[in-house]
């Protein structure tokens, strides 16, 4: 039953958009192609759904249905539950950088790590206690070539633990219609 849950979630995902101004934008100035990123603010929803360790480190696995709201403000300003609040102060020749902020959920003994939990789970924290919520501040490096993105995130928690944490990713995007397809692999230190 876990499995076609599981299958049933992924398979009917789709990301929502929302436009913000039905006017067509006005052609750039005679002479002067335009530039990528200066729409200015855009909204995307949709959902996520992420099958994962019900705990970091458990070997139980938990599904949840994550809100996917993100807002950008051209291609400087960034912020959405996965990405976080973050600035590209370097944008420039397929690199990116910048300041970084993230929320990581707390973990509660009951449910586990996952505060959209929907089924899944594990028992095995229990008499460990809650951990609070916690805000990570740090930076990130990122890189395209084409289609393909490398990514190396360093954060600070603050409230529910004071760690550092590395996230470094790699990953192939497609784009069909107005579905993104990202595969690639992940790591967390």
């Amino acid at each position: 039953m876990r499995s076609a849950l599981t299958i049933l979630a992924l398979v009917s995902a789709q990301p929502c958009f929302a436009q913000t101004d039905l006017r067509p934008p006005p052609p750039p100035p005679a002479g002067r192609p335009l530039e990528a990123g200066t729409a200015g603010w855009s909204i995307t929803v949709g959902v996520a759904p992420v099958l994962s360790p019900a705990w970091q480190g458990s070997r139980d696995m938990a599904l949840s249905i994550f809100p996917d709201l993100r807002i950008n403000y051209k291609d400087t300003i960034f912020a959405s539950i996965p990405d976080g609040l973050g600035w590209n102060g370097v944008n420039r020749d397929g690199w990116k950088a910048g300041p970084l902020a993230k929320l990581r959920f707390g973990r509660d003994e009951e449910r586990g790590g996952s505060p959209f939990l929907i089924t899944g789970g594990s028992d095995a924290l229990r008499g460990l206690g809650d951990v609070d919520a916690a805000v990570e501040v740090g930076g990130f490096v990122e890189k395209r070539a084409g289609p393909w993105r490398g990514r190396i995130e360093v954060r600070r928690g603050f409230g529910g633990h004071d760690g550092v944490v590395a996230d470094g990713s790699v990953a192939y995007q497609a784009r069909r219609g107005r579905t993104i397809i990202n595969i690639g692999p992940r790591a967390t230190l």
